[in-house]
């Protein structure tokens, strides 16, 4: 619903939201119920930022994609979970790999990346 208001720049709402939640994981209880509650509330804001054309946002969530343990030792996807995580990253680009080699395209395209805002997508510059 905020994305479609004139003006109004979502992306600075949902920056400020991951910083704050990121706060709270940095401070608050280290057990892994809490851990994993605010993780999933930072992965969904990274699906949003990302869906809104924020390249970094989309560059964490391939993280988790490629290597889930170096995002956070102490969280753990299940194989249901890194299969929606993994249709969460396929949707915004037009690459199809392994995790790893997805991560490794990023990687080498991150910066030729464009936001296509009609099909929600990350597209290379020469493509768009």
């Amino acid at each position: 619903m905020l994305e479609t208001m004139p003006g109004y720049d979502i992306l600075d709402t949902i920056q400020a939201c991951i910083a704050a939640t990121e706060k709270d994981i940095a401070e608050g209880e280290n057990t892994r119920d809490y851990l994993s509650q605010h993780h999933r509330e930072v992965e969904r804001l990274y699906v949003i930022a990302a869906r809104s054309g924020d390249v970094d946002s989309l560059g964490k969530l391939i993280v988790v994609l490629n290597d889930p343990i170096a995002y956070d030792r102490f969280f753990y996807y299940s194989d249901n979970e890194m299969d929606i995580h993994r249709d969460y990253v396929t949707q915004f680009i037009n690459f199809k790999g392994s995790n790893k080699e997805i991560a490794k395209w990023f990687k080498a395209n991150r910066d030729k990346l464009v936001f296509d805002g009609l099909r929600k997508r990350f597209v290379l510059e020469e493509d768009f």
